[in-house]
């Protein structure tokens, strides 16, 4: 049998994590009686604080390590570098060109 490609895997893997996400409970509302006061009752509504309930589908936000930029390279030493030798390489083609035409001119070759 193939392997599963990685959007097989990722829906497998997003069904799953939705069967593991438990519904989110309620408590019921309680009522207390203050024993402080015998003769009077005090109604106290209590609320359960909840907890942020995300979707399933929800995307969720991956870790990511924190680097500081690199920094930038400077290149001018070998732009120089390779400026020179274009500049003796240009100097030579025209000076063996100009041999070339002559010799032709001549008529020795």
């Amino acid at each position: 049998m193939p392997s599963q490609s990685r959007s097989q895997r990722r829906r497998q893997q997003q069904a799953r994590s939705r069967q593991r996400l438990p519904e989110p409970r309620r408590a019921p509302e309680a009522i207390e009686e203050s024993p402080a006061d015998e003769g009077a009752t005090v109604d106290i509504i209590a609320t359960p604080e909840r907890e942020p309930v995300v979707p399933a589908n929800a995307p969720r936000r991956q870790r990511r390590a924190v680097r500081p930029a690199p920094q930038p390279v400077d290149y001018t030493g070998d732009y120089q570098v390779a400026r020179h030798d274009l500049q003796r390489i240009a100097i030579l083609s025209t000076l063996l060109l100009i041999a070339i035409i002559a010799l032709r001119l001549s008529g020795l070759v």
